[in-house]
């Protein structure tokens, strides 16, 4: 009888364990996803302005200067999508980044219009 509670308890033990989300062993924060994220998007409209000769040519370029965002923020590119696959599990968390890097986007597109305005 007390063996068989022992190992209800273990089994129920495991079962919780199991259920908890630690998330990636090398999780980005927060506010760095966000600043990575916002670099990405900045990089997929210039890398769209390059005009190379074909999809494949755009995709070698972006993938490399990609690497290089990551590169600059200590990641790799597994550690980047990682970081990203568990915000997508933390909803919340997300919207955070997003509404973070979308606010740094409108803000870097205010930026050539309020130059232009001083000048005038």
């Amino acid at each position: 009888m007390v063996r068989n509670r022992g190992i209800k308890i273990a089994i129920i033990l495991l079962i919780s364990l199991a259920g908890c989300d630690s998330g990636p062993s090398k999780l980005v924060s927060e506010k760095e996803m966000s600043e990575i994220i916002f670099e990405l998007k900045v990089l997929e409209s210039k890398v769209d302005h390059f005009f190379l000769r074909t999809s494949d040519s755009t995709k070698v370029a972006y993938r490399y200067l990609q690497n290089k965002v990551f590169e600059k923020h200590g990641i790799d590119s597994t550690t980047y999508y990682e970081s990203y696959d568990y915000y997508l599990q933390n909803k919340k968390k997300m919207l955070n980044i997003l509404n973070a890097a979308t606010k740094k986007l409108d803000e870097a597109e205010k930026e050539p219009e309020q130059k232009l305005e001083a000048v005038k």
